[in-house]
């Protein structure tokens, strides 16, 4: 039997670069009729905070998507927090129902949970009999502010593609949950989705990956350009308390400008993929001229390529390149690159 979650205070890959002087052939492709993607956002307790992820919403309708707001505890679109007694069982059994019985199959499913709304995304995600093409969950939460209970949910088979991204930065007001972040980490047992990115992320970073950097307190010496106020021979000088790299907490992950990025990113990918079917005509493309511009630019360049690749074009002139064999994750690797 699964525990309800235990009410506490809301305290609580792929970059893209082609390196070779080779043109290569590419199918292009021609999309299907692409049904309307239904995107779920769930907040965690307290109404926070998956609904306040303004960018990743923005780019997500600009792709025509249709955005549903509920709380960990009930599938009310637009609804607030009403649990009391600490249990998902309303959300479970109302998602499930609505999911499976009353939306069309055929429309992309993208689910995105922060906290509370992380794990019981996690514990509805074996209940769906469709696929999801993106299931992302941002530090999620169990029974009793803890993450030990969510590693163990697993990520079942129907899942296309599975984000994962949890902090492990020490314990300050805003920072209290999970209780045992600074013990155990963040990626989840057994994951079966096609592709699994699962990533901790500790410091806040702009959605080109670069960190935020906030102000030193003045006790703080070591932080880069501290200086004391002072004079001499050649003049004064103001003090300074330079600045440091900024910590993620737990409630400001949704609202961190990568972990947008990369989930509006990702879920337009798994949802263009799962929408798109392949044609028998070639075009040849100069990598040397082409797709130039980085789409995003966060672990590693694709690396050399050979018969355990295939590429194809997109619709919208995006170069998509799968990775079949030999990729580090143990998985089909699905990579794409824009002009």
């Amino acid at each position: 039997m699964r525990f309800g979650k235990v009410l506490i205070s809301c305290l609580v890959t792929a970059t893209y670069t082609i390196g070779t002087s080779l043109s290569f052939p590419v199918q292009k492709t021609s999309a299907q009729s692409t049904p309307r993607p239904y995107v779920v956002l769930v907040n965690g307790y307290n109404d926070c905070c998956a609904w306040n992820m303004e960018t990743a919403v923005s780019e997500l309708k600009k792709n025509g998507a249709e955005i549903r707001l509920v709380p960990w505890d009930g599938f009310e679109d637009g609804g607030k927090e009403k649990s009391r007694t600490s249990n998902d069982a309303t959300f479970l059994s109302e998602a499930a129902d609505f999911i499976n019985n009353k939306l069309d199959p055929n429309r992309p499913l993208v689910m995105i949970g922060h906290s509370f709304g992380g794990d019981s995304l996690l514990s509805l995600a074996p209940r769906i009999n469709r696929r999801i093409q993106f299931l992302g969950v941002i530090d999620p939460v169990a029974a009793g502010g803890l993450r030990l209970p969510v590693k163990g949910r697993g990520v079942p088979s129907n899942v296309d593609y599975f984000f994962n991204r949890w902090q492990k930065n020490g314990l300050n007001l805003r920072n209290v949950v999970p209780f045992d972040s600074r013990t155990v980490n963040g990626s989840i047992f057994s994951c079966q989705a096609k592709i699994c990115d699962q990533e901790e992320q500790n410091l806040a970073r702009n959605s080109d990956g670069l960190e935020n950097r906030v102000s030193c307190g003045a006790h703080e010496i070591s932080c880069s350009g501290w200086r004391l106020p002072g004079c001499n021979f050649r003049g004064c000088w103001k003090g300074s308390n330079g600045t440091k790299s900024k910590r993620l907490d737990h409630n400001d992950m949704p609202l961190d400008g990568l972990i947008q990025s990369q989930i509006a990113v990702n879920a337009r990918s798994a949802v263009r993929i799962s929408s798109t079917s392949l044609r028998g005509q070639s075009d040849r493309i100069d990598p040397r001229t082409a797709y130039q511009k980085y789409r995003l630019n966060q672990v590693s360049a694709l690396d050399q390529i050979g018969n355990n690749f295939a590429f194809s074009a997109l619709p919208n002139g995006d170069l998509l390149a799968i990775k079949k064999s030999g990729t580090a994750s143990g998985h089909v690797e699905v990579h794409i690159l824009t002009a």
